[in-house]
């Protein structure tokens, strides 16, 4: 019989080490019997553990016996407990004088800290899963651990056979950083399972930032002896799409779509499907997939292109882009259909880096058209007409949004030479270029500009640039050819027409007002400079006719050209009436 206070031992072979032991031993050459009473006993185990184990309470009994074949152990710890844990474990070890050793033990806690896991791993354990579970498990309880370890050891995990090593965990309230720079999954409720040589976690509920989450399935297949020691992530999370926004914004999807979302906010719910696949040993070669489904969403792009509503559909999307298939939804209320797709921002004339290109398909009546018309305007279309349109945005907050449409189907009933029948095809092409003040040096279009260019068939062509601090400059020109970039503000009129009937026009246009006049908003005109092959104006037929409109000393002057008449008019303000005067060369009847 021997009492022990504060006794210890060194490990050495397969025997381990104990230091802080307080024990009663009774012994003799056959076998004996221990009790273990005390606190501050510490357990090393080299061969089997990276750390030691220490114990404020310790309530354990222990039982050996010797024969021919070697030492046989058992041992029950009716109570353990430590910061880490508390809880009670049983078993027996069979030493032989040869071979290896077999274990039977099992180990119910009551209690465990989620972020002490990689502590208690097996030395076989590979490096790197021991280091993500040291930094990945941030925190969590349990009050359900459950271990078995049955087999001999030597043939420890018995991922091959011959032997059962799990340990299950209940997990709650748990934070998994799974990887750097994505987002944590937090209130993690289910079980943690180490099983072979295989880790489970699968979560029934959690949440990524506002989603809620559930199922969810964290597995790492081999964490001893695998060369890329792989984990993967699979799961499915509901909520606002504004969340699914927030975990592009903070992931590296952000990096590789081009920050093409942080212009955007989105009203309504949707369900994400996640699937992660980590290399341990390479980080950064992490790859991504998976979809996120909504339905009558409210989607606000940013900037100056339409909200979209009633969006529903589906978006596929990996780490280096997304891209999605006939979603459907509304534009101006009436409905769309809209594919997108990651590319290089190359791919639509946006410079360097990614973009996200957007293609709608649509139709559109004469009614809702003419809201968007000057009043004069409104009753002179008829039926309606299909358009596609292309959106382009990219990192930096540039976009590009291009309309065509080959307006078959939608009569306008304008003069000569703008109208047309609902059965003439006439190619109308809008493309609109936007450029925030946070745009790199070399776009297309300066800082903080817009840049439109219109087309409608061979008959006009309109460009305007409109930057953000400063008076718009627009160009339309008639005829062949197509509108120059404006090179000051106002609105110049150039080119060339085969036919223009003033006379019908008349009643179409607004009241003539002396530069000095014009409504405070409304775009100056700086110079009309046309040639007509024949031109109607006040019941008269001109031909090969060349007229020139400028601005002067707050009024106009009118320079005309051409084989019927030629001369000048100007109109000069005095107080409230303007006086007209004429000097024409020649004017034939």
């Amino acid at each position: 019989k021997l009492d022990i206070r504060s006794a210890g031992v060194n490990a050495y072979a397969e025997f381990p080490g104990i230091n802080g032991l307080d024990a009663r031993i009774e012994a003799d050459p056959h076998g004996g019997r221990a009790a273990f009473d005390g606190a501050g006993m510490k357990l090393d185990l080299p061969l089997i553990l990276r750390h030691e184990l220490s114990f404020s309470q310790l309530a354990a009994t222990a039982d050996w016996k010797f024969d021919a074949a070697g030492m046989s152990l058992s041992f029950d710890a009716r109570k353990m407990v430590n910061s880490d844990l508390e809880g009670s474990a049983q078993g027996r070890l069979e030493i032989p004088d040869s071979g290896p050793v077999h274990a039977d033990i099992s180990a119910h806690l009551t209690r465990g800290e989620a972020n002490a896991v990689y502590r208690y791993l097996p030395l076989k354990v590979g490096d790197d899963a021991y280091h993500w579970l040291q930094r990945g498990l941030i925190s969590g309880k349990s009050d359900d651990v459950r271990l078995v370890l049955k087999g001999p050891l030597d043939r420890f995990p018995f991922d091959q056979g011959g032997g059962e090593f799990s340990v299950s965990i209940r997990m709650l309230n748990g934070v998994l950083d799974y990887a750097p720079g994505w987002p944590r999954i937090e209130g993690v409720n289910g079980t943690l399972l180490f099983h072979d040589k295989a880790m489970s976690l699968n979560a029934y509920s959690g949440r990524i930032l506002d989603a809620r989450l559930g199922p969810v399935k964290v597995f790492i297949p081999d964490l001893h002896s695998s060369i890329d020691e792989m984990l993967m992530v699979d799961g499915q999370a509901a909520g606002e799409t504004r969340t699914f926004l927030d975990f592009i914004r903070f992931s590296p999807v952000h990096e590789h779509t081009g920050h093409f979302t942080e212009p955007f906010k989105a009203v309504g719910d949707g369900r994400l499907d996640l699937h992660l696949r980590i290399p341990l040993r390479k980080i950064e070669a992490t790859t991504l997939s998976g979809s996120y489904a909504f339905d009558n969403n409210r989607l606000d792009p940013g900037g100056d292109l339409p909200e979209l509503s009633a969006v529903s559909g589906s978006v596929q999307f990996t780490q280096d882009g997304l891209q999605a298939k006939d979603i459907h939804a509304r534009l101006l209320d009436l409905p769309v259909r809209l594919n997108i797709r990651s590319a290089l921002a190359s791919e639509n004339g946006q410079g360097a880096g990614r973009a996200v290109l957007g293609q709608l398909y649509g139709e559109i009546g004469a009614a809702e058209i003419a809201p968007y018309l000057p009043a004069a305007l409104r009753g002179r279309l008829a039926g309606g007409t299909r358009w596609q349109a292309e959106v382009g945005m990219s990192a930096g907050g540039k976009s590009v949004f291009k309309l065509t449409s080959d307006l078959v189907g939608l009569a306008i009933n304008l003069p000569v030479p703008l109208g047309k029948t609902a059965e003439m095809e006439m190619p109308l092409s809008a493309i609109k270029e936007s450029v925030n003040g946070g745009a790199k040096p070399g776009a297309s279009v300066g800082d903080g500009v817009d840049a439109v260019l219109v087309r409608y068939g061979d008959l006009l062509s309109l460009r305007a640039q409109r930057p953000k601090d400063g008076p718009a400059r627009v160009h339309v020109h008639f005829g062949g050819g197509e509108a120059t970039a404006p090179t000051d503000s106002g609105l110049w009129i150039s080119g060339a027409l085969r036919q223009l009937d003033l006379d019908a026009w008349k009643p179409l246009m607004p009241a003539a007002r002396t530069p000095a006049a014009a409504d405070a908003g409304v775009l100056p005109l700086r110079e009309a400079n046309i040639v007509f092959n024949e031109l109607q104006l006040f019941n008269r037929r001109l031909n090969d006719t060349h007229i020139k409109l400028r601005p002067s000393a707050g009024g106009w002057r009118l320079a005309v050209t051409g084989r019927e008449i030629t001369g000048e008019v100007a109109t000069v303000p005095v107080g409230n009436k303007v006086n007209v005067l004429a000097n024409f060369k020649r004017s034939e009847e």
